[in-house]
């Protein structure tokens, strides 16, 4: 492969700092990918080589290893200058191997650096659906071995147990501790719940149930929830 100079592409001296070489290579674009020339072989190939110059220069680690290989070519030319005993097949040959040097040189480098960002990217941890549903059952498993009066709420009531309340559930509800969507949430119940009306908003009932202690608490529930009991028979005295 041709050796490339990549200051003489950009038409920036050696010594040129990172400000300058930009400058350069957006006027140099700019030129290139103008209506005049837009389109072309040759601009086409020149925004090639612009393009290629500017990544090797504007990277630091890039630009010192170019640096190092042009010393290097300008010195084997001055050996050839100064030593007639030199020929000029020699003097190629020594360019070439030069060239190929550095050429390996940035493969191991491209190569070390894809490594490194293998090595560091962050693998996502993460629960799968069916890590989260076995720890489910599990919690579950063994907070119904020891509380299992918990679950009551979804075991309903016998049909003919509902015909003493004045109310029952339609589906799962909550309930709460005033009669307010916002209020705390005391307790869930399961469909086919029973009530019986302690006193009655228009949009709450006020009703007496059982926690999962075992103990007597105060509650609302909305009627939207409930359906009023059709087949209700009041208990003898």
């Amino acid at each position: 492969m041709a050796f490339k100079n990549y200051y003489e592409i950009l038409g920036v001296p050696s010594s040129a700092n990172i400000d300058e070489i930009r400058e350069s290579y957006r006027q140099l674009v700019a030129k290139y990918k103008d209506e005049t020339n837009k389109g072309t072989e040759y601009s086409e190939t020149m925004l090639k080589e612009v393009n290629e110059a500017i990544e090797v220069l504007a990277n630091p680690d890039n630009r010192r290893k170019f640096d190092e290989t042009l010393q290097l070519m300008d010195y084997n030319k001055t050996i050839i200058n100064t030593h007639d005993n030199v020929s000029k097949t020699d003097a190629q040959r020594i360019s070439d191997l030069t060239q190929k040097f550095f050429d390996n040189e940035k493969i191991i480098s491209e190569k070390q650096q894809k490594l490194l960002e293998v090595r560091n990217i962050k693998h996502a941890s993460y629960f799968s659906t069916v890590k989260v549903l076995f720890c489910l059952v599990i919690f579950g498993g063994a907070f119904y071995y020891f509380k299992p009066k918990t679950f009551d709420f979804l075991k309903g009531k016998d049909p003919a147990e509902r015909r003493y309340y004045e109310w029952y559930t339609n589906d799962t509800t909550l309930i709460y501790s005033k009669p307010k969507k916002n209020a705390k949430v005391l307790f869930g119940v399961g469909k086919d719940k029973g009530f019986n009306t302690l006193e009655e908003t228009t949009f709450y009932i006020k009703v007496n149930f059982i926690d999962q202690n075992n103990n007597s608490k105060i509650g609302y529930i909305e009627k939207v929830y409930l359906r009023k009991n059709d087949e209700l028979v009041l208990p003898e005295p």
